[in-house]
């Protein structure tokens, strides 16, 4: 009796939705022989409370040194009925620059719908809400205007081997702090500000040694930094129409030296009839006062299921 109870308990349950499973990368190839590659894997959980990815970052410039620099990492996020946190953990083993990292990082965001603070996404607001009530709330909100603050912090420790027997491994913690601003307008047309700064554990000097860096995501530029940046400040834009959406942005950089970085870029993506597959075409520029320009076109393939 008590098992045919439970079967029917069982039966009568509202089915739970399937996880959301995505998979994206992104290869760029540019001036002065230089190749990043961005591979992603990611899947929000049924409850749509927590999503976990993987990625993996390199690069090579090949006339500059000979070898590939990548980046191992993993990301963890929370999505609260009004607020969604995150925590990343990556390791960079040593290799052409005899350069190595530890990050860990952390990341808040806090979405308005209008004046309402509101879940992340409206799609998953039954399974992050806390009760009944919460859940009949969020059918109210109105997603024409939306609003999104986002803070990221990521803590860098960064190691350089000795080129020298009788040298000495030269290291340097890394504190970075983001910040984000945009404005939705009817998930067509997206405006960002962002800016942010820098704290190192050691004061820097021209001729400590400096090496290509790519542990922060400076907009969509897969472009790695040379050197230590100080501040920046960035904008990005989003156009969608029907299957395309046509994105641009440029950051400034400030470096420790007293150099300027500057990056540009854009592209192209189709969705075809709003499906699981985007593919992107992109091109990113990097001019470093003094030092070089670097060009890059970029070509990205993802998918959702």
């Amino acid at each position: 009796m008590k098992i045919a109870a439970l079967a029917f308990v069982l039966l009568a349950a509202a089915p739970v939705p399937a996880a959301q499973w995505r998979a994206s990368e992104r290869l760029a190839l540019g001036g002065g022989r230089a190749l990043t590659q961005d591979l992603e894997a990611g899947v929000l959980l049924p409850s749509g409370r927590w999503d976990f990815s993987t990625r993996i970052k390199s690069f090579r410039f090949m006339d500059a040194f000979s070898g590939t620099e990548t980046e191992f990492s993993a990301r963890l996020e929370r999505r609260l009925p009004h607020v969604t946190i995150a925590s990343r953990l990556g390791t960079a083993p040593p290799n052409a620059q005899r350069a190595a990292s530890h990050i860990a990082g952390g990341e808040v965001l806090l979405t308005f719908y209008g004046l309402r603070l509101g879940p992340q996404d409206l799609a998953t607001a039954a399974g992050v809400a806390e009760d009944t009530a919460s859940a009949a709330g969020f059918s109210g909100l109105n997603a024409a205007w939306v609003s999104r603050f986002r803070i990221m912090y990521t803590n860098t420790n960064h190691h350089h081997e000795p080129t020298s027997q009788t040298g000495r491994l030269y290291y340097v913690v890394q504190n970075d702090w983001q910040f984000e601003i945009s404005e939705t307008w009817r998930d067509d047309t997206t405006l960002l500000l962002r800016g942010g700064g820098n704290h190192y554990s050691r004061v820097l000097r021209r001729g400590d040694p400096a090496w290509s860096l790519l542990n922060t995501d400076y907009g969509d530029n897969p472009l790695a930094v040379r050197g230590w940046p100080n501040n920046y400040i960035g904008m990005d834009a989003a156009q969608t129409l029907g299957d395309w959406t046509v994105k641009a942005g440029m950051t400034r950089l400030n470096m420790v030296s007293g150099d300027l970085e500057v990056l540009v870029g854009g592209g192209a993506f189709w969705r075809p009839r709003g499906g699981p597959v985007e593919l992107g075409l992109g091109w990113h520029h990097r001019h470093r006062r003094h030092f070089e320009t670097r060009e890059a076109w970029s070509v990205s393939a993802a998918y959702r299921w």
